[in-house]
């Protein structure tokens, strides 16, 4: 029998005082301890496919609970050197993210013996995959059907649930863990301590076309660009220069209506649509009324202009 799934049999917690010296296992250093009671399973989505139980445990260095989690490795794994290597290589990343809304990683090895990965992490008590799931046969169904969790819809915060959907995509279709680590979620958020960026305008061109002169203004706050012609016509076509999500930078063009559009529900609309950081829409809003009043006072001057 696997010695994993043998341990599962006993999900009860053990008395205190069993826990103390009845304990069923510690890790290599002495600093963690694991004790029989199961209080979470998880399957990974990627390549191996690993069946994570996880078993209550206890940090005797800082006096808390931890979680330890620990999943067979079948021969196949085991007597590869490339999905070993792939497995350490996630292992590993796990190890080096450090943010409040991702479980820390405390420790992990792989017990060769046994031909068992061990991995020691935060105690997160919130809930696992039972609560929606009634059985390992449901889990293993929704997870290879790319059945996403119910709480998944409950997120209202656009950034924080597209950051979920990357990770729970598609194994063909998910974005690479080097460029979620990129992601503007994961990103220390310094707003609160810099200064305020202020909307400089920092291009003028004069371009013609079919003979006809019009002006070019380009506005700039901070890596945010938006460029506009100053047209008579309504709507008006912008262009915006934004970063994306994942490090790099995303240019489209979109048309404004004057007499109906403002700053501001343009830049919901693009930021639900491009999945960008709240923050970036008061960015947008305010060039989009920078834009607006040097349109309006050009307007006048145009109108003034005329015989």
């Amino acid at each position: 029998m696997d010695p994993v799934e043998a341990e599962e049999q006993q999900t009860e917690p053990p008395d205190e005082d069993d826990e103390e010296e009845g304990y069923a296992e510690k890790d290599p250093t002495g600093r963690f301890i694991r004790v029989r009671r199961v209080v979470g399973l998880l399957l990974a989505h990627r390549p191996p496919h690993l069946l994570l139980r996880s078993y209550k445990a206890f940090d005797k260095l800082e006096g808390v609970e931890v979680a330890w989690s620990q999943s067979r490795i079948n021969d196949s794994v085991m007597g590869c050197s490339k999905k070993m290597e792939q497995l350490n290589t996630e292992i590993q990343l796990l190890g080096k993210l450090r943010h409040k809304n991702i479980v820390k990683l405390f420790a992990s090895w792989v017990d060769e013996d046994k031909g068992i990965v061990n991995i020691v992490t935060e105690y997160f008590t919130s809930g696992n995959l039972r609560h929606e799931c009634q059985s390992m046969g449901h889990i293993f169904k929704n997870v290879s059907h790319g059945i996403k969790p119910a709480a998944l819809y409950k997120v209202k915060d656009v950034e924080v649930r597209s950051f979920i959907e990357n990770c729970l995509a598609p194994a063909s279709d998910r974005i690479p863990a080097s460029d979620l680590l990129r992601s503007s979620f994961l990103q220390k958020d310094e707003s609160l301590s810099a200064p305020p960026v202020s909307v400089s305008l920092i291009e003028i061109e004069n371009v013609s076309e079919d003979g006809d002169q019009s002006d070019s203004f380009v506005f700039r706050k901070g890596e945010f660009l938006l460029k506009g012609h100053m047209d008579v016509a309504n709507p008006v076509v912008l262009s915006l220069r934004f970063p994306d999500p994942y490090g790099g930078f995303k240019t489209v063009e979109f048309p404004l209506d004057v007499a109906k559009d403002t700053g501001l529900s343009v830049a919901v609309e693009m930021a639900e649509q491009f999945e960008l950081p709240h923050g970036s829409i008061e960015i947008i809003s305010e060039l989009i009324g920078a834009f607006m009043l040097v349109l309006i006072q050009y307007w006048r001057r145009s109108c003034a202009a005329m015989p």
